[in-house]
């Protein structure tokens, strides 16, 4: 006689849509500026729960919603002049031009591994931002390493910018001063919210010097010195998703998410790797971005236009000259595991 198990497991809280967030808040009349005046205060209370419930980011951070990273480096350089942005990437990469800021006076450095130390000592003072994962090739920056040099020069104010690793970035946060990531790259928004989570020591200057730009969220508890702020720039209807999708993401709770990216990260790779129609940028297992995966085509770029818009899949396909085309796949938590999985069937099919 075999032995029965019955019992039932409730399904985990399901992602929403953005589009279902969207509807929700237009249904509240949130476009309406009067409408919009009301509720901010309790949108961005809750949002500020919602992104210390996913970064776990301890009390002395404070945080800024804002409506460009551009306004996120203006204000990083108000606080510790000059500015610098350091971009972590591959040698072969070195003839690509890059976001132009010089006429807002924010320098532009490109470093490669090997070099990227060296890079970064240069600078010795003012603000810092490094991105964690090169955009283009997919190199995941070594955290550690940077955190060895700032630790040689006192001022230094260094800002992670961790926009593809929102869900799952690992980082120690006492040897960092801020956290900037864009909302488009984790839940796929339209650009338009930039997040800076900075150290509440140095936000004092920015709410004193740039308070008539702000909507002010208070003290989040009353035994908390962080607060939080929101540029009146951005719009109301958009915050209110952004919001809610955070709300989703700590619901499901962050060590599934995390989880689940790097599951979905080794399908990918491993698809890719067996495929004779790409090469992988990055060979060292240990320096390749979960999030961010890049790799060559080695075959024409047309058949496999052809098969991705066949299997309703939008390829996001970069050119350089002399290296021919290589593809990019976002890995992030709006992506499904069974989304992954379909893409891999996909790959494998070529």
């Amino acid at each position: 006689m075999g032995l029965s198990l019955s019992f039932t497991v409730d399904p985990p809280t399901p992602f929403h849509s953005l589009q279902f967030h969207l509807n929700r808040g237009s249904k509240q009349k949130l476009y309406d500026p009067e409408k919009g005046r009301l509720e901010i205060q309790s949108i961005i209370s809750e949002l500020y729960r919602g992104i210390k419930g996913i970064t776990k980011l301890p009390e002395y951070f404070s945080i800024c919603i804002l409506p460009s990273k551009l306004h996120a480096l203006s204000l990083l350089q108000h606080i510790h002049p000059p500015c610098t942005i350091i971009y972590p990437g591959l040698a072969s990469d070195s003839n690509l031009s890059r976001m132009q800021l010089t006429d807002s006076g924010i320098s532009e450095r490109m470093a490669f591994p090997g070099k990227l130390l060296y890079t970064i000592s240069k600078v010795k003072k003012g603000s810092i931002i490094c991105a964690d994962t090169d955009l283009l090739s997919g190199y995941r920056f070594v955290f550690q390493d940077l955190l060895t040099v700032k630790q040689s020069y006192s001022d230094i104010h260094l800002c992670m910018d961790v926009s593809t690793s929102f869900a799952n970035f690992d980082y120690d946060p006492v040897n960092v001063d801020s956290f900037l990531f864009n909302s488009d790259f984790v839940f796929g928004l339209k650009p338009g919210i930039t997040i800076l989570a900075i150290k509440s020591s140095l936000f004092k200057s920015i709410r004193e010097d740039w308070k008539h730009l702000f909507h002010r969220g208070g003290p989040v508890t009353s035994s908390s010195q962080s607060e939080i702020i929101c540029h009146q720039e951005v719009d109301i209807l958009r915050l209110f998703a952004f919001m809610e999708m955070c709300k989703d993401l700590v619901r499901r709770d962050m060590r599934i998410i995390a989880n689940e990216i790097t599951y979905k990260s080794i399908l990918l790779y491993h698809a890719l790797d067996a495929s004779a129609s790409f090469e992988v940028m990055i060979n060292e297992e240990r320096d390749r971005s979960p999030n961010i995966i890049c790799a060559k085509i080695l075959k024409s770029i047309d058949s496999f236009r052809l098969l991705f818009r066949q299997q309703s899949i939008l390829m996001d396909e970069l050119f350089f000259e002399g290296n021919g085309y290589r593809v990019r796949f976002g890995n992030f938590p709006v992506h499904s595991k069974e989304q992954v999985a379909y893409l891999t069937d996909c790959i494998a099919l070529h």
